[in-house]
C-alpha cells in the first residue's frame, strides 16, 4: 500500500508539473497570437505599374524554360507585414505573364492578387486566398522568392532595400 501511495503521489506531481508547464507555455505564446488576432490585411485597391526593362532577372526556378524577373519599383511592405511585388515570367518565344503577389513571411503563406497576360493589363484574381508555401511545389517561384529574397529566417520580411540587394546579388555574402 505504501508503494501504491508513493506511485500515486509521483503521478500526481508529474501531472501538476505538466499542467503548470502547459500554463506557462500558453502565457508565453501570446508573442504573435495577439498580433494575429488583430491582424488586418491592407486593402489592395490598385495594382502597380511594372516595367520589364527595369526588372531584375532572378533564378527562381533552376532549369525552367521561363525567365523570371522582379521589378524592384513594385516591392512594398505595408503595416500588415506583407511583402508585395510584381514577378514577370517570359518565355523564349517572347510571351510574357506578370503576377502581383504577396508573401506573409511569418505565416509562410502567399497570395496572388492579379495577373497580366501580354499587354492586356491587370486582371484581379477573384477572391484571392492565402496559400501555404509548404504546399507549393519545391521549385515554385513563390517558394524560391520567399526563401531566397523576401523572408528573414522564414519569420519576418526583409527590408525593401535588403530585398533589392539580394535580388541583385542573391548568393553573395551580404547583410540582412
Amino acid at each position: 500500500m505504501k508503494n501504491f501511495k508513493s506511485a500515486l503521489r509521483t503521478v500526481f506531481i508529474a501531472w501538476m508539473l505538466g499542467t503548470a508547464a502547459t500554463c506557462i507555455y500558453a502565457q508565453n505564446t501570446t508573442y504573435a497570437d495577439d498580433y494575429w488576432l488583430d491582424w488586418k490585411e491592407t486593402e489592395i485597391t490598385s495594382f502597380p505599374d511594372f516595367d520589364l526593362n527595369r526588372a531584375i532577372n532572378i533564378e527562381a526556378m533552376p532549369g525552367s524554360r521561363m525567365n523570371w524577373f522582379i521589378d524592384p519599383k513594385t516591392i512594398t511592405i505595408d503595416k500588415d507585414s506583407v511583402v508585395r511585388y510584381v514577378v514577370i515570367a517570359t518565355s523564349n518565344t517572347g510571351a510574357q505573364n506578370a503576377m502581383y503577389e504577396g508573401i506573409l513571411c511569418a505565416q509562410n503563406t502567399y497570395k496572388i492578387y492579379a495577373r497580366a497576360v501580354g499587354d492586356g493589363g491587370w486582371r484581379a484574381v477573384e477572391n484571392p486566398e492565402w496559400k501555404n508555401l509548404r504546399d507549393a511545389p519545391a521549385l515554385s517561384h513563390e517558394r524560391m522568392i520567399a526563401q531566397i529574397y523576401m523572408c528573414e529566417n522564414a519569420s519576418r520580411p526583409r527590408s525593401v532595400e535588403s530585398v533589392i540587394r539580394r535580388l541583385r546579388t542573391p548568393y553573395a555574402s551580404q547583410k540582412p
